[in-house]
């Protein structure tokens, strides 16, 4: 996405994107981000991901935004 850095945890160490940061643990996960962070001058970073991720990410967030998808 434009403007934005993204990081992917992976557990295939083989895995590589153009464009993307990738890491094999959530610490790495988030000293990446804290340090992307920092350079972009902005204190706040979004998760995105499935139910594993959201698992090691909600105890250390301070904010969510919750989107619901009114779908069949």
């Amino acid at each position: 996405m434009p403007g934005r850095e993204t990081i992917v945890l992976t557990r295939d160490s083989g895995f590589s994107a153009p464009g993307v940061h990738v890491v094999h643990g959530w610490a790495e996960a988030v000293a990446r981000g804290e340090e992307l962070a920092r350079r972009m001058g902005t204190d706040s970073v979004a998760v995105v991901g499935g139910a594993e991720i959201y698992k090691l990410a909600l105890p250390e967030v301070g904010k969510i935004y919750l989107t619901e998808v009114a779908a069949a």
